[in-house]
């Protein structure tokens, strides 16, 4: 089995396959793992399956564990708490981890790494995928041929075999590409611009709880607390891109605006601050599976990133992709194909009638935080959307096998 692409949710699948007894073969065209700050909460459902896998022990240290939800409207200073507590019973972890996705990575390629055969690495670093060959129907015989390439001058392509190629490549999946496949939505018209500080003015700390989102008339911010710094998402208009993209003078002033009803604008001039931006959209492909080729993670779909949602997403499918594989592995051509098309039309639908919907309404209106939805109980509403946004990503998964 090739699983091309080393980021979290690759990684992942490729640990729970071999943990089944599956071999693994792991490309990625990058020379080496990265570190780049990207996708950092991990969500309950996820925490409960990383605890299952004996992964979620050495990550709780690194990372800040947050159970307060705040809803913070300025300059009205209005507020609205929900607690995850609410879980309880339902999960083993009624809480969401802020942990940057390179230390859960990190901690894989250690788990891999002891797998491997002496002088084995558990991933083969610089090597593209650059064509794919034959690609048979899973009941048909015969296997999936791919060819990888390194970088260096000369190189010439190799040959891979597989029963199944898992896409977990990315946002710009090259084996998506090669497939032809349209990875229909949209963008979202302005990028988010996100500014990182080891620590904020006294008078805003008190003022946010872990996770929060603000509401201003001049728009809105998301606070993410890590263990040792805080992140803040702003979402500049139109006519403010030019500034707000070249460097960290517009965030301040912002920043000064959104909190000036708690502390003095000027305070966030000298405070030491990292700032970059990126674009974000919603947009999934029609189909989950081609021949022997399998698509996970943001090769299958992308969201904006309010809620925290869509990593996770990659993972749980990611971990049910190999069970799924693992259960029919000893099983006939049609059995394995029958398994692999039920993993592939169960994820398809989740991501459009789950992962999607959810993260449009988040960014519509953050309704996990809007009070009087209908029932007469704010506080009963509320956590029934937070159940729904931060733990039922996906029906049970004994449910789902048992419906098989």
């Amino acid at each position: 089995m090739v699983v091309v692409g080393a980021g979290p949710v690759g990684l992942l699948t490729a640990y729970r396959l071999q943990s089944l007894g599956l071999s693994c073969l792991v490309v990625d065209k990058r020379t080496a793992p990265s570190k780049a700050s990207r996708a950092s909460t991990f969500q309950p459902a996820c925490l409960d399956r990383l605890a299952e896998l004996g992964l979620l022990a050495a990550l709780l240290p690194q990372g800040r564990q947050v159970s307060l939800l705040r809803h913070l409207a300025l300059p009205s200073g209005e507020r609205r708490d929900w607690s995850l507590a609410c879980l309880q019973g339902q999960t083993q972890h009624p809480f969401r981890l802020h942990l940057e996705q390179h230390l859960l990575c990190e901690l894989l390629l250690q788990r891999l790494t002891r797998r491997q055969a002496p002088g084995q690495p558990p991933v083969l670093w610089g090597q593209a995928l650059v064509g794919l060959g034959r690609n048979p129907a899973p009941d048909q015989p015969g296997r999936l041929e791919a060819w990888v390439q390194r970088s260096d001058a000369g190189a010439r392509p190799q040959r891979l075999t597989a029963r199944w190629l898992v896409a977990a490549d990315g946002a710009h999946s090259t084996v998506r590409q090669l497939l032809q496949l349209p990875f229909d939505g949209h963008d979202l018209p302005a990028p988010v611009v996100r500014v990182m500080l080891a620590q904020l003015p006294a008078a805003v700390g008190a003022e946010l709880a872990g996770l929060t989102y603000l509401r201003h008339p001049l728009g809105s911010l998301s606070a993410l607390q890590m263990r040792t710094d805080w992140r803040l998402i702003l979402r500049p208009g139109a006519a403010e891109l030019d500034s707000a993209l070249a460097d960290d003078r517009w965030a301040r002033e912002r920043l000064g605006q959104l909190f000036s009803s708690v502390c003095e604008p000027s305070v966030w001039q000298d405070l030491p601050m990292v700032h970059d931006h990126y674009r974000v959209g919603q947009r999934c492909v029609g189909v989950r599976q081609v021949g022997r080729c399998l698509l996970v993670g943001d090769a299958a779909h992308i969201t904006n990133t309010r809620g925290g949602l869509n990593m996770n997403f990659g993972l749980l499918e990611g971990l049910d992709l190999a069970d799924s594989l693992a259960s029919a592995s000893n099983q006939s051509a049609a059995q394995q194909q029958l398994a692999v098309a039920n993993w592939a039309s169960h994820w398809q639908e989740r991501t459009t009638s789950v992962l999607l919907a959810r993260t449009a309404r988040l960014l519509d209106s953050n309704p996990v935080f809007e009070p009087n939805l209908g029932s007469g109980s704010p506080e009963r509403d509320a956590t029934v959307l937070i159940k729904a946004c931060l733990l039922d990503l996906t029906i049970s998964r004994n449910n789902r096998n048992h419906a098989r």
